[in-house]
């Protein structure tokens, strides 16, 4: 099998020639730019600077050739901004501390203070407040909360997050469509989009990092009691963000067709470690008949599959996501409550593909022994890739404090499980 044809096999739950593979596909299956040039090294792979796509979450480009190295099955099509409203059209060496040589886009802009704390501001402009901060010793961005003063008799969801759900430009769409029909004439890859249309809730949005002004709510905590306090509020602000999420997708569908397999449609976190952001029943109230309305379009005009990534225990609404038209579940994350691996494959498994959930980043990737990330990674592709439905990826972003052996130990299972589909070491 091709990787197109492999991917696309697992994710219509056939079992595939082998299972197929992700590193660096998504924002959530990506690694830590600092840990990049050690694998190029492992794999006696030409020396270069990092490109970081993602300064947010600092995560690096996967060249071409590491690709290949890794035998990695998909590719993404990233958009051409980032989350903080930075652009990486043209590249320049990164000004932060990382310990290697890395490129980052030209107006990505920084500061630090007299504690080490390193600042990002919107779209690269010095003169508004700053966005997010990276602390000294921290791994990536937290986004900054900038609400501004807002009268609760004088709300307007449209009014105050017209910026945040904006269509698509026309320069933006002829890049995807060049991407795509190179990826798709020229690779066997499969192709998974990030334009995540459809975050509805997402809380690495709401503070708005890629905006200079941010009016309306934007604290967490407060967002999530308006759905009792302000409830026409929430259902205004999710109405204009599926309209706005469909209107793009028709666009971009009209750029690349079907050259893409796979749709990422939202980044949102449903999940705490032990439980749901809400009650299944809000829910059911306020996200997923705005997730159903843009999956039902996806499904009666495109060929693509739909992608949700979640972190957390969200074993009580998978159903009802897959019910709704969800067709990938993005990650298993074994290590939070009610997650169990065999008991989401044996619930779920011939209702939505899982994406990942070969190894834990949280509780194993970074503090096991190489030994012992071998074993697990080994046990969990048994465990999931049976009947399929299964794309072998990391529960998140693996962490630029994971230790290269531990990395090289998982990838060393992968490629065992690979070619031979049996336990332990050859």
């Amino acid at each position: 099998m091709t990787s197109r044809e492999r991917v696309l096999a697992a994710l219509n739950h056939s079992e595939p020639d082998r299972v197929p593979i992700d590193f660096g596909a998504t924002f959530a299956t990506g690694i830590s730019a600092r840990l990049i040039p050690s694998l190029r090294d492992h794999f006696g792979l030409e020396k270069r600077p990092v490109k970081i796509f993602d300064p947010f979450q600092m995560l690096g480009e996967i060249e071409p050739d590491l690709i290949n190295a890794l035998r990695s099955d998909i590719i993404g099509i990233w958009n051409s901004s980032t989350l903080l409203g930075t652009h990486n059209d043209t590249y320049k060496p990164c000004p932060l501390p990382l310990g290697i040589e890395a490129l980052c886009g030209e107006d990505f802009i920084t500061s630090t203070n007299e504690d080490g704390n390193i600042y990002a501001y919107p779209q690269g402009d010095t003169s508004a407040p700053p966005c997010a901060v990276m602390p000294k010793g921290g791994f990536y961005f937290d986004a900054i909360l900038r609400q501004e003063p807002f009268d609760e008799n004088d709300l307007d969801a449209r009014r105050d997050f017209v910026n945040d759900y904006q269509s698509l430009t026309d320069e933006h769409l002829r890049y995807v469509e060049a991407v795509a029909k190179d990826l798709y004439e020229c690779t066997e890859y499969a192709i998974a989009s990030v334009l995540t249309p459809n975050s509805i809730n997402d809380f690495a949005h709401l503070p708005a990092p890629f905006l200079k002004h941010t009016p309306g709510i934007r604290q967490v905590e407060e967002f999530l009691v308006s759905h009792y306090t302000h409830p026409d509020y929430i259902r205004d602000l999710h109405e204009m963000h599926v309209e706005t999420a469909i209107k793009n997708m028709e666009r971009y569908h009209q750029a690349v067709g079907d050259r893409v397999q796979v749709m990422i449609m939202s980044g949102a976190d449903y999940g705490t470690q032990n439980g749901l952001f809400m009650s299944r029943d809000m829910f059911m109230e306020f996200v997923l008949p705005y997730q159903k309305r843009a999956n039902d379009w996806v499904h009666a005009n495109t060929s693509w599959k739909t992608f949700y990534h979640s972190c957390g225990a969200i074993s009580e609404i998978i159903g009802d996501m897959a019910e709704a038209g969800a067709d990938i579940i993005n990650p298993a994350q074994y290590s939070a409550k009610g997650m169990e691996l065999s008991e989401l494959k044996a619930r779920f498994g011939s209702r939505v593909a899982f994406w990942g959930g070969a190894i834990d980043t949280q509780s194993a990737l970074a503090s096991k022994r190489p030994d012992e990330i071998y074993d697990e990674t080994l046990k969990n592709l048994s465990t999931m890739h049976n009947g399929s439905g299964f794309i072998a990826a990391p529960t998140h972003n693996i962490q630029c404090n994971t230790p290269i052996e531990n990395v090289l130990a998982y990838i060393e299972a992968l490629h065992h499980f690979t070619a031979s589909n049996r336990k332990g070491r050859a």
